[in-house]
């Protein structure tokens, strides 16, 4: 059960990187080496993590990527939430 609390820090952290990435997309000089950046790193923290928690076997793995969806599905959940909001005009 452990690795799926490391499965949903490792989404938050997968995630709200690339949430981040393509909201500063935007306001940078090189927004191609920006994304190529953050796709290396966020790639080497997920495989890395992967590979540490792979050692207690495939189980661990399993539970790794469901934190990993969970926090997948509530991220597509709150930006979608979010698109509909700027649609209507709504600030808070």
């Amino acid at each position: 059960m452990t690795e799926f609390f490391i499965g949903i820090i490792l989404g938050i952290t997968f995630f709200g990187g690339l949430y981040w990435t393509v909201e500063k997309l935007t306001e940078v000089k090189r927004p191609a080496l920006l994304m190529t950046v953050s796709l290396i790193l966020r790639m080497t923290v997920l495989l890395s993590v992967l590979f540490y928690v792979s050692k207690s076997g495939y189980m661990g793995i399993i539970y790794t990527l469901l934190g990993m969806l969970f926090v997948r599905l509530i991220m597509i959940f709150k930006v979608e939430k979010t698109i509909e909001k700027e649609e209507r005009g709504d600030t808070e």
